[in-house]
Formats: structure tokens, C-alpha cells, sequence
């Protein structure tokens, strides 16, 4: 099976053994209706008012930006930009990336800055922007990032939003994701584009109930992840040299002694196709050097990228606390 192959048998499973159908899914999640049923979720839960910001210099003519504030005090906490859609030189991926952090200089507050950047599908003259599932789950993580951002309190921009310790950046996006899983929510953020009709309850209990489907093969690529990272950013601690990992396919230890022996600084290529069966259970696609497109590794995760799993055993403790 080649990588691409993945996502092609994904939905044959969905389909032929859960009767999931994502392509019709996808029409009762037009863009528009997700984002602006998401903001509302968002500023009960957190007890803000958004407001548009009209008449502002952005960077591009679909990028809209909101001015957020505390719904009792009127406290102006900063703003958050939008960027919905591909075009040609885009960041090519969906993230978060704050622009100001919230300070207090001098007794005076400067207010935090965010811009959320995501690729989903354009609308076209026939149709508009539809959603699968998992995008509007991602809507929910990336907005979860942005309110971060908005409601640190901290006074150093150095602790401000998601400067906060690597182990805790992805708490409360992966946190605030959930409610993507939860029915009464599903419902209220679902609105076909022809019918305006909700989910039917029948198709939200049937994706509901597949949650959970490949997690294990999920949670085996982010630990490949996590470990690729960490071995990389400890090539030569020498206490680690001495330690041994075998789990009868590939021995860590041995690997680094190897390495060390032959002065050889660690090959990205070589470790990317000997640690992917030794922890997936699956081969890297022949040809290709995966660590060539893993950003994490030097965009601000190095050694930490184990975060995202960490912060989801925190985040899993959280909503049921919400749930509770």
C-alpha cells in the first residue's frame, strides 16, 4: 500500500462498513455557516463578543479580520485575522500564528494579534466552500489556538498565549476540538447548503461512534513522529548513546553506537526508513525522504514535537470536566 493510498481506503472502509458517505457529509458544512456558528460556540463558552473590522488594510481581499472583546467589562483583548483559502505562495498547511502578544508595558496593555491561515476548499459559481468532518475539526483546533491568544492574561509577551511551556501549546486547541464530536453541536453548526437541514441524527450517532476508527494507527504515526524528532535532536548526548531500545525490529542504540563509530552525523533518510516500520508497522514510500516535509522539526517543536500526544492526555482530563 503506498501513502497515498491511505485515505483512498479510509473512506472505502467508512462506506462499505459503517455506511459513512464524507462526500455527502461535506453539504451540511458550508464554510460560511461553520465559521460563523464556531464564533458563536466560542464567545458563549468564553464569554466574548467578536466584531468584524471593517475597512482595514489586510494582506489579501479574502482575509477578514475581528475585533474580540470581554462580553461583561468590554475589555478590548486584540484581534484575529482569517485567511480562509488557497491561492498561488500560500502557506500551504492550517495554523495559527500570532502576530503581537499581550503585554503590559508600563501599565499599559498592548493587546494580543493572531492570524489563522487554513486551506479549505474554494466555492465555486455552482457550489460553495463545503467542509468535510475533519475540516471542521480542524476549524475548531485552529480557533482554539487563536483564543489562546486572546485571553492570556499574561504581562510578558514571553508567557502570552502559546508561549507557554512546549508540553501545553496544542492543550487547548486539542481541547477545544471535542466539541466537533459532540452531538448537540454537530447539529447546530450542520446546514445544508440547499436544504438548510441539520445532520440527521442518525449520520451524527454513525460518526460519532466511528471517532475512534484507525486511532491506534493514528497514535502509532505520532509517536514515530516524537521519536524521529527526539533522536534527531539527540544525536550526541552521551547518555543516550548508552542506551538500548529494541523491539525486534529496529535497536536505537545500536543505531546511534553505529553512527558514533563511524563518524557519521545521523541520516535523515536512513533513520525516516528504518524507524517508520519499526513503529508504524508500515514502510516509507520508496524514493522519498519524509523529514524533508516534517517542518515540526525545525519550526519551533524540535526535540518537543511529543507534545501533541502529551497535551491530549491533558486535554482528554479537561473536557471531561466540561462534560461533568
Amino acid at each position: 500500500m503506498n501513502s497515498w493510498d491511505r485515505s483512498f481506503y479510509t473512506n472505502i472502509l467508512k462506506e462499505k462498513f459503517y455506511s459513512i458517505d464524507e462526500e455527502k457529509i461535506k453539504e451540511y458544512f458550508p464554510t460560511d455557516n461553520v465559521v460563523k456558528v464556531t464564533m458563536e460556540i466560542y464567545q458563549e463558552l468564553l464569554g466574548l463578543v467578536f466584531t468584524p473590522v471593517e475597512n482595514v488594510q489586510l494582506w489579501h481581499e479574502e482575509a477578514s479580520c475581528y475585533l474580540v472583546q470581554d462580553a461583561q467589562s468590554g475589555e478590548t483583548f486584540g484581534h484575529f485575522y482569517l485567511d480562509l483559502y488557497p491561492r498561488d505562495d500560500k502557506f500551504g498547511h492550517a495554523a495559527v500564528f500570532p502576530l503581537l502578544k499581550r503585554a503590559k508595558i508600563d501599565g499599559q496593555v498592548i493587546p494580543a494579534a493572531v492570524a489563522m491561515l487554513c486551506n479549505f476548499d474554494k466555492p465555486t459559481e455552482t457550489r460553495p466552500s463545503l467542509l468535510p468532518h475533519g475540516d471542521v475539526v480542524t476549524f475548531f483546533h485552529e480557533f482554539g489556538h487563536c483564543m489562546h491568544g486572546m485571553c492570556s492574561h499574561a504581562n510578558y509577551s514571553r508567557f502570552s498565549g502559546t508561549s507557554v511551556e512546549r508540553d501545553a501549546v496544542e492543550l487547548p486547541s486539542q481541547l477545544l476540538e471535542n466539541w466537533a464530536w459532540d452531538k448537540s453541536i454537530l447539529k447546530r453548526v450542520s446546514k445544508h447548503f440547499e436544504t438548510g437541514e441539520p445532520l440527521p441524527d442518525e449520520t451524527i450517532d454513525k460518526k460519532i461512534g466511528i471517532k475512534n476508527l484507525l486511532e491506534a494507527t493514528f497514535t502509532l504515526r505520532q509517536l514515530f513522529y516524537g521519536s524521529f524528532d527526539f533522536l534527531l535532536h539527540s544525536a550526541n548526548d552521551e547518555t543516550l548513546l548508552n542506551q538500548e531500545y529494541d523491539n525486534g525490529l529496529f535497536n536505537i542504540g545500536a543505531y546511534r553506537k553505529e553512527m558514533k563509530k563511524d563518524g557519521l552525523k545521523i541520516d535523515t533518510h536512513d533513520l525516516w526508513h528504518k524507524l517508520t516500520p519499526a513503529i508504524t508497522l508500515g514502510n516509507a514510500q520508496e524514493g522519498t525522504n519524509g523529514a524533508a516535509a516534517f517542518g515540526h522539526i525545525m519550526g519551533g517543536y524540535e526535540s518537543q514535537y511529543y507534545g501533541y500526544l502529551w497535551s491530549q492526555v491533558y486535554s482528554c482530563d479537561l473536557f471531561d470536566q466540561f462534560e461533568k
